[in-house]
């Protein structure tokens, strides 16, 4: 078993190339704390006679969201990245990995939720939520996709 630490994870961001296609090079968020990768299906309930008291069910459409909470740096060129995609309501590429070229999921995103945390006694953080988006590369619809290691 390849055990990893959280910190040995690896999130990027980036702006669509030209064509809508996913950007040749990434920016990686550094200044990331925690990051939760949620990949989770609705369910249909299928229940019938046959199963006998049971409650049988059929997973169904997949959802996706990667959240992340960041110490608050307005110099923060990647941070930059995402809260440009937040206020323009634009697209914005993200690779989330378990390493560097490692496995995890690549998607066009738009940024769901976009929260900055003042605590008295501590830092400022951002906390940021980006789910799929309707994107579109040459005609074709750019579909979230798990990337296995390199």
């Amino acid at each position: 078993m390849a055990l990893k630490l959280g910190f040995a994870g690896k999130l990027y961001v980036g702006n669509p190339a030209t064509d809508g296609a996913e950007p040749t090079t990434y920016s990686e968020l550094k200044n990331v704390k925690d990051v939760s990768i949620n990949l989770s299906r609705d369910r249909a309930d299928v229940t019938t006679r046959a199963a006998e008291g049971y409650k049988v069910e059929v997973a169904t459409l997949a959802s996706l969201s990667v959240e992340f909470e960041s110490i608050w740096d307005s110099e923060d060129t990647a941070l930059g990245i995402v809260k440009s995609a937040y206020f323009n309501n634009s697209v914005v590429w993200v690779k989330a990995l378990d390493s560097e070229n490692g496995s995890g999921v690549k998607f066009p995103a738009s940024v769901a939720d976009f929260t900055l945390n003042q605590p008295l006694g501590e830092a400022q953080t951002v906390r940021i939520t980006v789910v799929p988006t309707y994107h579109t590369v040459a005609g074709d619809y750019a579909a979230p996709s798990w990337v296995d290691a390199t």
